[in-house]
């Protein structure tokens, strides 16, 4: 799980919380405060016609285990509207991947996207999937 099929190896959470970071300040804060903000507005768009659409945007680039990896969440964020960069997905990624485990679930990404405006927070062991 969370190899998006490009054989990336197994990460531990340190590791991976590290590798988020890094991409993160070279993305700037400022930047993936913006595009959390923008895709939060489409998102939040989709979901007054109902959350099926989102839903099933999500699925559409899931990887048939109801997943994405950072590319194929790109691919949502476009789908979206919203213009961004490979480089900036990855940072995205690492906000959203709250497990650090490289794989995020549907509910992961709206959680994450919506805690910021309702204060929600969830131990990482939530969306575990094993």
């Amino acid at each position: 799980p969370g190899t998006e099929g490009g054989g990336e190896e197994e990460v531990n959470f340190d590791e991976a919380t590290y590798r988020y970071r890094v991409i993160q300040a070279v993305v700037g804060k400022k930047r993936l405060d913006d595009l959390e903000d923008q895709i939060r507005a489409k998102v939040t768009a989709r979901m007054a016609g109902g959350a099926g659409e989102l839903l099933k945007s999500f699925k559409l680039f899931s990887s048939g285990q109801g997943e994405i990896g950072p590319t194929q969440m790109m691919n949502v964020i476009q789908d979206l509207g919203v213009d961004i960069n490979r480089r900036e997905a990855y940072a995205l990624f690492g906000r959203f991947d709250i497990n650090k485990d490289g794989g995020i679930v549907y509910y992961e990404f709206v959680d994450a996207l919506l805690q910021k405006d309702e204060g929600i927070t969830r131990d990482a062991t939530y969306y575990d999937r094993r």
